[in-house]
């Protein structure tokens, strides 16, 4: 298949921008990670918790069970549950993020 001229140039401006905004795009989301990385690795490691109330609620409107006490009661530990298998995968992530970076400049500072 023969491209006419235009085309063909259209196509490997495309690409070759294409391939410039990755490289460029790569660059400023490892700077940002850099700058944001213990608080993005504590709402990342903390974010199974949403799944779990997710799934909380699903077993609940699966269920059978009624009432306005008993629904306050499920809803209001699996809440503190949730809360706390935050803050536990939210500081083990926050950990290990931090343990990543100062191995990364202490390497960088070796060199």
């Amino acid at each position: 298949m023969h491209l006419p001229e235009s085309k063909l140039y259209s196509v490997n401006r495309t690409l070759f921008a294409f391939v410039v905004s990755k490289f460029l795009l790569g660059d400023v989301l490892y700077l940002s990670w850099i700058v944001f990385s213990q608080t993005r690795s504590v709402l990342n490691g903390g974010s199974t918790s949403i799944f779990m109330y997710a799934y909380f609620i699903i077993f609940y409107a699966q269920s059978s069970m009624s009432g306005l006490l008993q629904r306050s009661f499920y809803f209001g530990y699996n809440a503190c549950i949730c809360y706390a298998f935050f803050l536990m995968l939210g500081t083990i992530s926050f950990r290990a993020s931090l343990l990543f970076v100062r191995q990364i400049y202490r390497n960088v500072k070796l060199e």
